[in-house]
Formats: C-alpha cells, structure tokens, sequence
C-alpha cells in the first residue's frame, strides 16, 4: 500500500515566491519533506489509536515497518509505504498461559502450557490459542507464535502494516488532514522564504 500528497494545485501561494532565486523548488522541497514526516506519524498514530481498528502495537515497531520515498526537487512527492510482510503474533503482546495440573507421566502436579494469549487490537480482549507456543525463529532469532498441525510446525501472523494503513485510509480523514497540514505548511515555507 502506497499513500501519496501531491502538491500541484498550490500555485497561487507559490507565485509569491517567483521572483526568489529558485524560491518555488525551495519552498516545494521542504514543504514535500515535512509532509511526508507527518504522514508517517499521522498514519503510524492511526494504525495504533484507531477506536476500531487499532493494532496493539509499539510505536518503535510499527514506525521501522513505515518507509519514505526519497525527495529531490525533481520528484517533488510524499509517499508513505508500508511492509506487506505479516506481523508476527509474538509483537501483539504474547504471554503464555500455563496452569499447575497433574501429570500421570511424573506423578505430581507441574506447570503445563496452556497455550498463549494475545491482544492483536488494541482495544479489543486478548484471545487465547490452546496449543500454541513460543519459538525462536531459525533465520532472524526473533521469538514467534507458532502451533503444530498435522505434525507440521506453523508460524502464526497478524495483519501485516500494510493491511493496517489500508484499514486506516479507508476509515479516517487522514487524508483531509494531510491536505490541510499541507497548504498551511506551505504557507509557512514561503513567508520564511520572503523574509530572508
């Protein structure tokens, strides 16, 4: 999923600034930048705030999975992309569920897995998984969810940020907000440019 502001239609602020020495591409590039750095901090709060929608995830985490495109005064556009790779459960606040039970095998009572429980929106309850236990992941070292079917060890992933920003776009007016942090945002960049 790909968000993008363009800024054509913002002309008649920019021709204040024509008789500055390349004052129109100054005045785009950085109101382009500062753009882009609140879409992502728009979108990221979005993803984690949304009353229906929300996903219990950390800041840190989410905003490493939410790229930029780069700017120059050729490609003067904000874009915010975000991985399509599928969160994995263990980032939705995991913990394992273990109870004291008896166990025939050993004679006595010990603490049995009872599965995990994970909170996957944030204002949602946290749901409980029988079966399901902590790995660690072979490639990466990063601790998962997984669960056993059929023999077959399987990995257990949430909606991925992707599918998050694709919720929030669809859902809220972030973007009416970004368009009118844009204009006053440019608004800004050419007052500081004529007062130089």
């Amino acid at each position: 999923m790909k968000f993008e502001v363009d800024t054509k239609g913002m002309s008649r602020v920019l021709k204040l600034v024509e008789n500055i020495e390349k004052g129109r591409e100054k005045a785009l590039y950085r109101n382009v930048k500062a753009v882009q750095k609140k879409m992502k901090t728009m979108i990221s709060a979005e993803i984690r705030k949304d009353p229906q929608h929300g996903l219990n995830l950390s800041k840190k985490y989410l905003d490493s999975k939410l790229r930029t495109g780069s700017i120059s005064y050729s490609k003067l556009q904000a874009r915010v992309y975000a991985s399509r790779r599928g969160t994995l459960l263990s980032r939705f606040g995991a913990t394992q569920r273990a109870k004291t039970t008896f166990v025939k095998k050993y004679g006595e009572k010990r603490k049995v897995n009872n599965g995990i429980a994970v909170k996957v929106l944030a204002k949602g309850r946290k749901k409980r998984m029988k079966g399901a236990f902590f790995i660690r992941l072979k490639n990466s070292g990063v601790q998962g969810v997984a669960i056993r079917k059929r023999g077959k060890l399987k990995v257990l992933y949430g909606p991925s940020p992707d599918q998050a920003m694709a919720q929030v776009l669809k859902h809220s007016d972030i973007r009416e907000r970004v368009s009118v942090f844009a204009a006053e945002d440019l608004r800004h960049q050419v007052t500081h440019l004529l007062r130089k």
